[in-house]
């Protein structure tokens, strides 16, 4: 998925994150937190398949 994508699931989960399509700094920060609480072997921020599929099971 792209950016804008992970922006949207990070904020149904909660999480507060532009709405803007762009990887910035504030979007790599919050998902990096997310990965660490629920991805802690790999918390580096970048949007993958692995960190989607967490979201969608959490959905």
């Amino acid at each position: 998925p792209d950016v804008s994508w992970f922006q949207q699931q990070l904020q149904r989960l909660g999480y507060t994150t532009p709405q803007n399509g762009t990887l910035d700094r504030a979007t790599i920060n919050v998902l990096a937190a997310f990965q660490m609480h629920y991805r802690p072997a790999l918390h580096d921020g970048q949007p993958d398949a692995e960190t989607a599929a967490i979201m969608l099971a959490m959905l």
